[in-house]
């Protein structure tokens, strides 16, 4: 797994604007889309204690359900990620 993973949908606003954070800020992520494999929204859940919506996104061994740019800048700077 990459060192930030989004499991998101296409129609989600909140997982657009998440990716558009990571791509300015040169993060490169791992987009999963929980909407074309169950698969993919089994392992979400299971990151993410049970997590129903998106998005959910891992740094490393953090996981931050939903998008907040503050709470994921803060995380991305404390595991070195941005500056």
């Amino acid at each position: 797994m990459a060192r930030v993973t989004i499991f998101s949908t296409p129609t989600c606003p909140y997982c657009k604007q998440a990716k558009e954070f990571l791509s300015a800020n040169g993060v490169d992520f791992e987009d999963i889309d929980v909407s074309s494999s169950k698969e993919a929204l089994r392992k979400m859940k299971e990151v993410s204690g049970g997590a129903r919506s998106v998005p959910v996104i891992v740094v490393e061994d953090s996981v931050i359900v939903g998008y907040e740019e503050a709470e994921l800048k803060k995380l991305l700077k404390e595991k070195n990620i941005i500056q």
